[in-house]
């Protein structure tokens, strides 16, 4: 394929700061919305490329949490973006998408076609300030999903209060160290 950069089988585990950061969406379905969703609660700032969008995703248009563009994508739509996802139903769209974002150095995720790319979406668990991750590089989402809803059967909202409270702990060491000095 003309934009694979070489797409490799063994990933770079991260977890991204997107507060505050232009993020793309081109689609507006379901996927989207699971897209978006995450975002906004990571306090992205997010732009929904699209025609159309889910109930959802149009309550937050209205109400200012996303930017819509009403249309379809467009060459020259991922400009700024610090992030982009491609979740249409049109595959020669996401790997324009996928393309333009490969020519712009920038990360991008197109729903169900792990060969194009940049970085995958973990299944996750959120317990407090801890989060478990869950990926098998693409290539078995499903699998992911039931790994994580069988970790989360066994944390409790008590380990993300004990990493919190660590987190205070180790401030504080911090700050009677830098007294010390």
């Amino acid at each position: 394929m003309a934009c694979d950069a070489g797409r490799g089988d063994v990933l770079y585990p991260a977890v991204l700061n997107v507060s505050g950061r232009l993020c793309m969406v081109i689609g507006g379905g379901r996927v989207a919305e699971r897209k978006v969703t995450t975002l906004l609660e990571c306090g992205a700032r997010v732009r929904v490329v699209s025609p159309a969008l889910t109930p959802k995703l149009a309550q937050w248009a209205a109400c200012g949490r996303l930017e819509w563009v009403a249309r379809e994508y467009r060459p020259g739509d991922l400009a700024a973006a610090w992030l982009v996802f491609s979740a249409t139903s049109d595959r020669s769209v996401n790997l324009a998408v996928a393309c333009e974002a490969e020519q712009n150095r920038q990360w991008v995720n197109v729903a169900d076609d792990r060969s194009v790319c940049g970085f995958h979406v973990p299944a996750s668990v959120r317990r407090g300030r801890l989060l478990f991750a869950v990926s098998t590089s693409g290539f078995d989402p499903p699998a992911a999903k039931r790994l994580r809803d069988l970790l989360a059967l066994h944390l409790d909202t008590g380990q993300g209060l004990l990493a919190e409270e660590s987190r205070r702990a180790a401030a504080r060491l911090s700050d009677a160290a830098d007294e010390d000095r």
